[in-house]
């Protein structure tokens, strides 16, 4: 069974298909979520480098540069600017990095949540992150689920799906989904 999606970028003709279960070697990305910037390896450059993209700290670090040179210094080469300038990149940086970690943390929560997947005829329980293009979930009402599902079969007869998407655009009255026409009729019963 094949989808198409005639919606794609709103061009008129640029659809794809999307195979049932996916052909083999089709690369897809994982379904694991990653909203930290940082990592332990490249905290302090890029840290460093946000912090410098900010005018105020780059004027004073060209001051700092220019205390350095006596000639032109009044405080005869003695960069006295180094000591404020190092106070607010240090607690910066420290900020940063415990909003990053809260970052991670709440990614690892999130990935690690579980729903019903269809695998080897029967619904197995698994985290989101494991989820691959091509698995079935099972929702049921009340669930939350990870948001990139399109919507094969509900158990209504309107095969209308009610959502509510607060987590992603902080709206919370419920948005109708429809399920799609080629799979409407379907019907997945529990094992």
């Amino acid at each position: 069974m094949s989808i198409v999606d005639e919606k794609r970028a709103g061009a008129p003709g640029n659809s794809r298909i999307v195979h049932f279960p996916p052909l083999e070697g089709d690369e897809f990305a994982t379904n694991s979520i990653s909203t930290g910037i940082y990592t332990w390896y490249n905290f302090i450059p890029l840290n460093l480098f946000y912090q410098f993209r900010r005018f105020a700290n780059l004027y004073f670090l060209c001051t700092m540069f220019l205390q350095v040179i006596p000639a032109v210094s009044l405080t005869k080469g003695v960069p006295t600017i180094l000591l404020p300038l190092g106070f607010v990149l240090a607690v910066t940086a420290i900020k940063d990095a415990i909003e990053d970690f809260r970052r991670h943390r709440s990614d690892r929560e999130l990935n690690s949540r579980r729903c019903l997947v269809s695998r080897a005829g029967g619904w197995v329980e698994c985290k989101w992150k494991e989820i691959v293009v091509g698995d079935i979930v099972k929702v049921v009402d009340g669930a939350m689920f990870p948001s990139d599902l399109v919507a094969l079969c509900c158990a209504g007869e309107s095969d209308t799906v009610y959502m509510e998407t607060s987590n992603l655009d902080g709206e919370t009255n419920l948005k109708p989904r429809f399920c799609r026409a080629q799979t409407r009729g379907f019907r997945f019963v529990s094992p």
